[in-house]
């Protein structure tokens, strides 16, 4: 082979291993891809919260993480942050800095720093508590909506 047919080679390899990298890195891992809507679990554990705050939360965390908005209420409050970022970064130390990106979102979106608010066992459900306490009164009405729809 010559240098010129190497290097092509490689360049047709690296554009493949980025093709198939990208396209699985679309799928959630089994762990959530499986999972029944969430929608009640967010509904249980934060009865005065509407089904818009919460969505619209979810949504900024699906930005974050790079996760398909169709996929927002396959999470639970309980889920956490750290699970789920090395749950989509199954390489030991590489990420895509989804709590950077998250970081930045929530101080945009809601004025919240996250780095106040860090611990190891973060959950979504902790961290929407402290975003629901700036965006709605507790008296907001939801009319039972439900976040199935």
């Amino acid at each position: 082979m010559t240098a010129t047919q190497i290097i092509i080679a490689a360049v047709v390899g690296l554009v493949g291993v980025s093709i198939v990298w990208a396209v699985s890195g679309l799928r959630l891992p089994r762990t959530y891809r499986e999972r029944k809507c969430a929608g009640n679990e967010w509904r249980s554990q934060f009865p005065t919260a509407r089904k818009e705050e919460i969505r619209l939360f979810l949504s900024v965390f699906t930005e974050a993480f790079a996760i398909r908005e169709r996929d927002k209420l396959k999470f639970r409050p309980s889920d956490k942050l750290l699970e789920i970022r090395d749950k989509l970064n199954p390489v030991k130390g590489i990420d895509a800095l989804e709590l950077e990106m998250l970081s930045k979102l929530l101080k945009k979106k809601y004025g919240i720093e996250l780095e106040r608010l860090w611990n190891p066992e973060l959950t979504l459900g902790s961290l929407f508590s402290k975003v629901a306490q700036q965006i709605a009164p507790a008296d907001a009405p939801n009319n039972g909506a439900s976040l199935n729809r």
